[in-house]
């Protein structure tokens, strides 16, 4: 038997429509602009089952949040201890 509520994209998808409920709640104009910075935090955020995100299954780092760019990085050395 074929069950559509555990495929992943419905799954993603009932995570997503109350997020965009409440945006269209809020905003009911603009809630479409907002859809690039709801992908990049689902695609971040940590999953229960495995404690990482998708980006970093994906690509095997952590991508840079808006937050990084604003602060210094820390200073990386060739130095071995």
């Amino acid at each position: 038997l074929y069950h559509p509520q555990s495929n992943l994209s419905e799954r993603i998808n009932r995570t997503l429509k109350p997020i965009l409920a409440s945006l269209a709640h809020n905003d009911s104009k603009a809630w479409d602009l907002k859809l690039s910075q709801i992908a990049f935090v689902l695609r971040t955020a940590p999953s229960e089952s495995t404690d990482n995100s998708p980006a970093f299954l994906m690509f095997g780092r952590h991508p840079r949040q808006p937050l990084d760019l604003l602060l210094p990085s820390p200073a990386v050395s060739d130095d071995l201890p």
